[in-house]
């Protein structure tokens, strides 16, 4: 079952035709037209002068928007991924090929070198190139629409995305982590950026990681990443971030890279449309900082294995992959109130003066827990060596065109540590500090950190 799952980008992709049962709301409903009497035919016709008369021509998504197929997370796929579809909704059959898209009921059979708007009408959506140059957009964009899609079993999040994720990481030459690309796994942990949207409630899934998309229901917008070239993509990863990044899996205690040469080795090396680190031999991440004063690999399990046994007691419990990593954390006292907005709030430095924003994932979570809260300072945005003097920030656009600041930053992530024994973390949201505000902030503490 999970062979077959994994595979469906190949299924699709290589399908000679796919057919698509875009009305009813289940499996047995059958396909308007195919019999007579399944379906009620609807043409407006106009007489606009005597003798002449015009029609409108139906296009294929406004066809389908209503429909409780485009409302179910596991039919993205095939729209996506198909070649050839022969689209079936309530009023009419669509076939619809990478160039162009065709109805029962108009003449551009006759036309064959017409393009006809049907392909990209109303809310439609985009085929997926097989020379995808822009591989981490295009996962983005589309994990934007599919989030806000219905899974009969919420635990099929990811399931419902694994054929995209494989077509698209493919051309990344990336590996993927529950849900995230490996590549550009710095890039991929900021899911969530929009800070143009207060009001979304979401809440925490159970069985996914905090640190994946996957671990949260509810999420409606934040993934609009602009990424306009690999090249800056990877001089980004290169220049902006500093966390080297490790691994537990449930099916393997050995503490693993996230991203390692073997990865690269699997995935192949940086090309034109590589989007990720260019490793070397003593620096898989391919980075231009240096740590070397500092340790950025996490102990053995055997060196302490009382707190080992506490990582594997919970992901045994989880069953989703835990990250373990090194970073610099700062703890604020505080968080200040914007308004009666539950969701954004103010990062308040001993003083009351505002260093940042930082967003909740769900503010019920926050209830109960005390500060200070500690903000995991996870890369940086703003001006620096690789910024174009034209522009005051290089990156403005980079991740959401609402973040857009002429003062650097740092992206955080908020922290707060589970259970009793105090060995594990789990995520409670994203936010940025102003770089020129770190000075009425406690000093920064470089910590070891595990992540569920």
């Amino acid at each position: 079952m999970l062979d077959g799952i994994s595979h469906m980008d190949l299924v699709y992709q290589r399908a000679v035709l796919t057919i698509i049962a875009a009305h009813g709301r289940s499996a047995d409903a059958g396909l308007p037209g195919l019999h007579p009497g399944t379906r009620t035919v609807e043409q407006k016709i106009i007489e606009v002068l005597p003798g002449i008369k015009m029609t409108h021509t139906g296009v294929v998504y406004d066809a389908m928007s209503g429909s409780y197929y485009n409302r179910r997370g596991w039919t993205l796929q095939e729209l996506l991924l198909s070649h050839r579809a022969l689209v079936f909704t309530e009023h009419r059959i669509y076939f619809r090929c990478r160039a162009n898209c065709w109805s029962e009921d108009t003449i551009y059979d006759n036309f064959p070198t017409a393009i006809n708007d049907n392909l990209h009408s109303g809310t439609g959506i985009s085929v997926l190139d097989d020379d995808e140059t822009k591989p981490l957009q295009a996962c983005y964009s589309q994990l934007f629409r599919y989030t806000s899609r219905e899974l009969t079993k919420e635990s099929d999040r990811i399931h419902g995305f694994t054929g995209i994720l494989r077509f698209l990481s493919a051309r990344a030459k990336s590996g993927v982590l529950e849900g995230l690309f490996t590549s550009s796994f710095d890039i991929s942990l900021l899911f969530w950026t929009d800070w143009r949207t207060e009001t979304d409630t979401t809440e925490r899934q159970e069985g996914f990681p905090s640190w994946s998309w996957a671990g949260w229901s509810g999420i409606s917008s934040g993934y609009g990443r602009a990424c306009n070239s690999a090249e800056d993509t990877n001089t980004w990863l290169q220049k902006m971030t500093y966390i080297v990044w490790y691994k537990h899996s449930p099916k393997s205690p050995k503490l693993d890279l996230v991203w390692d040469l073997q990865a690269q080795v699997e995935h192949g090396k940086p090309g034109e449309h590589h989007i990720g680190y260019r490793s070397t031999l003593d620096n898989p991440y391919g980075r231009t900082t240096s740590l070397k004063h500092l340790k950025t690999r996490p102990d053995d399990d055997d060196i302490d294995s009382h707190r080992a046994g506490i990582i594997h007691n919970e992901m045994e419990k989880c069953k989703y992959s835990f990250l373990q990593f090194f970073a610099h954390v700062i703890s604020v006292p505080r968080f200040g109130y914007r308004g009666t907005n539950p969701i954004l709030k103010k990062i308040l430095g001993p003083s009351g003066i505002i260093c940042g924003w930082i967003q909740f994932h769900d503010p019920t979570l926050m209830h109960d827990v005390q500060g200070p809260h500690e903000l995991v300072l996870l890369s940086e945005m703003g001006p620096s060596e690789v910024a174009n003097l034209a522009n005051m920030d290089k990156y403005d656009q980079f991740f959401n065109r609402s973040v857009s600041f002429d003062r650097p930053f740092y992206w955080v992530m908020l922290i707060v540590w589970v259970g009793e024994e105090k060995v594990v973390a789990e995520r409670r949201g994203v936010g940025f500090i102003y770089k020129d505000r770190m000075r009425h902030l406690p000093e920064k503490v470089w910590t070891e950190i595990v992540l569920a």
